[in-house]
């Protein structure tokens, strides 16, 4: 992993990385392992002084797979928190957590959150895009701040109408999400 992210830092990249996944989590017996492998990455990132990263706490956390309390909506803003906590020489991670294609984030989310990443798998028409970047913003406790698709299933560029336009026109950013679709 250390030299993938040195490979992007040369590349002028910055890396989103994920640390937990849903079905992945039954892997870890409690809330405390949890906690600890999050602390863990932390630790190694900050020790490391990689400076282009973008943490995600867990991948879609609206999904109901996650069996860590901590790991789900209701509670992921506590582990947010925590990484905002984390310093090291002063330095600490940007950090949030993602959710699944179509849905804005919420307010507990949105509060602590330095960037949002929303998903636009599934979603199919362009206008919801732009959609869910405004909805995002008008979230009670929204503060300026960067909004990214980190997912997005649709390879439409060719139509003058597509999730990339329809996101950066509103001022939010588009990532693909690579299917391994054939041309």
């Amino acid at each position: 992993m250390g030299r993938v992210i040195e490979k992007l830092d040369e590349l002028g990249m910055v890396a989103i990385l994920g640390v937990f996944y849903f079905c992945q989590d039954e892997r870890i017996s409690d809330e405390q392992g949890v906690l600890r492998a999050l602390d863990n990455v932390v630790e190694w990132v900050l020790g490391k002084d990689f400076r282009n990263i973008l943490l995600e706490v867990n991948n879609e956390s609206n999904v109901k797979k996650y069996e860590h309390e901590v790991l789900q909506l209701h509670r992921i803003h506590e582990l947010i928190q925590r990484v905002k906590d984390c310093k090291i020489n002063g330095r600490r991670l940007l950090v949030g957590t993602s959710y699944g294609g179509g849905f804005v984030p919420l307010e507990n989310v949105v509060r602590v959150s330095d960037f949002l990443l929303v998903h636009g798998n599934g979603v199919n028409d362009p206008r919801r895009i732009s959609e869910m970047v405004e909805e995002s913003r008008l979230v009670s406790g929204y503060e300026p701040k960067p909004i990214l698709f980190n997912e997005d299933d649709h390879y439409d560029f060719d139509q003058p109408e597509n999730n990339l336009v329809s996101a950066v026109s509103k001022g939010a950013s588009l990532g693909i999400m690579d299917i391994g679709k054939s041309n």
